[in-house]
């Protein structure tokens, strides 16, 4: 699988987190190649975000992403603070 990031708000959160936060920025990297590896890992999200994923990253952010069967893609759609994401 391959990792795609659209959304240029979300690219540039994570970028500011790995440029700032080494281990935050670790522990991002970490949970990209458990992606990468098995995309079916997060939990199935459910109401208004059906279709959709998340893990937990570096205690209480939270990544959102979909899966595109189709074309191998994991595509990211949001990652932030568990209190803000949902």
């Amino acid at each position: 699988m391959e990792l795609q990031i659209e959304n240029k708000k979300v690219f540039n959160k994570i970028q500011k987190i790995v440029k700032g936060d080494k281990a935050h920025g670790e522990a991002l990297n970490k949970a990209f190649k458990k992606l990468m590896n098995d995309p079916y890992m997060g939990k199935p999200l459910r109401n208004k975000l059906k279709g959709t994923y998340r893990i937990h990253v570096y205690s209480s952010f939270v990544l959102i992403y979909e899966i595109c069967e189709d074309t191998n893609i994991v595509n990211i759609l949001e990652y932030d603070h568990h209190d803000k994401v949902y």
